[in-house]
């Protein structure tokens, strides 16, 4: 995904202290990412050891987790979307932040839920898409980092 939007980042982060359009999408990103970091860090040992033992939860993950997706799925071809990142709300993408932590519970697909939230706050399909890849960067090396940390005992 780095690689891919290699030009994107590169030019946001560039442009950072004097873009006000790069400011704009680097704090939606920082809205969107701060639940996953902060409710993972909270309750990373929780999920460890209670929820990815638990098939029940699991299987209710996957099927709440499809109903919702046919639901906004179907409310948005109803409606026209036609939002973007650079019209996203900083509560829109703190919605989309949340929906993305949701994805700490097994069987919930983080691109799944972060999509279906950008969906709902209005987003086209590919800006929500595209957001929710941008999202992916920070939470998902955060999330390694997290597991190499706990694991350098355990390491040769």
């Amino acid at each position: 995904m780095v690689w891919v939007f290699r030009d994107r980042i590169i030019s946001t982060l560039l442009g950072l202290r004097r873009d006000a359009t790069s400011r704009r999408f680097a704090v939606r990103i920082l809205a969107g990412v701060l639940p996953a970091l902060l409710l993972g860090w909270l309750f990373s040992d929780l999920v460890e050891a209670v929820l990815h033992r638990s098939a029940g939860v699991i299987a209710l993950s996957f099927v709440a987790g499809g109903l919702i997706m046919l639901r906004v799925e179907q409310q948005a071809t109803r409606r026209a979307r036609s939002g973007t990142v650079g019209t996203l709300s900083l509560p829109g993408a703190l919605g989309i932040g949340v929906a993305q932590a949701l994805a700490l519970v097994p069987g919930v697909s983080r691109s799944g839920a972060t999509i279906v939230a950008g969906l709902a706050v209005g987003l086209d399909r590919a800006e929500a898409a595209e957001f929710s890849f941008f999202l992916a960067i920070p939470t998902m090396a955060a999330a390694s980092a997290h597991s190499l940390l706990a694991l350098r005992g355990q390491m040769d």
